[in-house]
């Protein structure tokens, strides 16, 4: 089981380019963490890793 807060890209679409996303979905793994530091969290399925703890390396 691991969490998925946003899944390819939705919603943070300009993510590759755009600093303040990035930030925001680091905020975001860290919060996710925070409330279950058991379960592995990838903050962006498919493409454009910024915090994971499952690397792709594809």
């Amino acid at each position: 089981m691991t969490w998925v807060p946003f899944n390819e890209s939705c919603g943070i679409s300009t993510i590759e380019h755009d600093v303040r996303q990035q930030q925001f979905t680091q905020t975001i793994y860290h919060l996710t963490k925070t409330i279950d530091p058991y379960r592995p969290v990838v903050t962006n399925d498919g493409w454009e890793h910024r915090v994971s703890d499952i690397f792709n390396s594809s």
